[in-house]
């Protein structure tokens, strides 16, 4: 909790007071429940908060700005163990889709009984959402009798981080080489085929999405000094955490094994053997978690009777 800055102090009134002069004056402004709001200001002689009730400012309210007013005489939270509760309203980011496809192959062996070649390793997974940053709300109120509310704009967590790329197959393995046979006698037998090749490791999971920065917070009172108007509000301006890495990629299949060569007869007996199929590749590593973001910061501030009543009236504030 910091103490608001004059010039800050200044401009927030000054908005205040002439967006006011636009705004019907409710007397009495009830949240239960949940309560959805889709405006940004709200003028009211009282704001009553029943037990364990929620404001929320709406998607709808934060397509129009991202920066809320509460301007009433007095706040109420009628049951102090069951104070209400402000947010912002955000869903979870989704997570990232998993890096389309399969890596390259290997290439297959080039000569008789030769080896088929390694698989590409998977590439990355994409890294996840950023939050979004969470909005500012200030409440200009002339009083609070008893506990006020729960104040949560936290920032919004990260996304989790795609999915590795599955590695690449191993290449297959060539064909061995033929028997050859002279007129009289074998010249050479039959070649053993070539061993696949192993499948390619898996892609790294995508680094998870940076948190959203938290929000902006201020409370500007009458009656209130910095100390208590403080205790009485509870606020949250966490920056959101930062989303899970993403999964890993699988390891590619090994490739196939080279058919053995053929035998010549009558010389040459016996055909090659068949290469072994390769080995499926590593499974890649899961992704790392991504940072948390930046917190938010709220600020306490004071003002006369006079200038509330400028703020909350009809005159615009010069």
């Amino acid at each position: 909790m910091s103490q608001i800055s004059d010039a800050t102090k200044g401009a927030l009134l000054k908005e205040a007071a002439d967006a006011s002069v636009f705004m019907e004056l409710t007397p009495e402004f009830i949240v239960e429940n949940t309560t959805n709001f889709d405006e940004w200001y709200i003028k009211a002689k009282r704001v009553v908060f029943k037990p364990n009730a929620q404001l929320v400012f709406t998607k709808a309210a934060q397509s129009r700005r991202n920066s809320f007013f509460i301007v009433t005489e007095e706040l109420v939270s009628e049951d102090m163990n069951a104070t209400g509760n402000i947010i912002w309203e955000h869903d979870s980011v989704p997570p990232q889709a998993a890096t389309s496809g399969q890596a390259p192959s290997g290439e297959d062996g080039s000569g008789t009984g030769s080896n088929g070649a390694q698989g590409r390793q998977g590439e990355q997974g994409v890294t996840g959402i950023t939050g979004n940053n969470a909005p500012t709300l200030t409440i200009i109120v002339a009083k609070v009798p008893s506990s006020g509310a729960f104040i949560d704009f936290s920032g919004q967590a990260g996304g989790q981080g795609g999915n590795g790329q599955q590695g690449g197959k191993g290449g297959a393995g060539a064909s061995g080489r033929d028997a050859e046979q002279g007129a009289f006698t074998c010249l050479s037998g039959a070649g053993d085929g070539g061993n696949g090749g192993t499948g390619g490791n898996g892609g790294t999971g995508g680094t998870g999405g940076i948190g959203g920065i938290g929000g902006i917070v201020n409370i500007i009172s009458v009656s209130e000094t910095s100390e208590t108007i403080g205790q009485k509000f509870r606020i949250l301006v966490s920056g959101g955490e930062g989303g899970s890495g993403g999964s890993a990629g699988e390891g590619g299949l090994g490739g196939s094994g080279g058919s053995g060569g053929n035998d010549a007869l009558p010389y040459c007996g016996g055909e090659g053997s068949d290469g072994s199929t390769g080995e499926v590749g590593q499974r890649g590593e899961s992704g790392q978690s991504g940072s948390k973001g930046m917190d938010g910061d709220y600020f306490i501030g004071q003002i006369t009777e006079d200038i509330f009543d400028k703020v909350i009236g009809t005159v615009p504030q010069t």
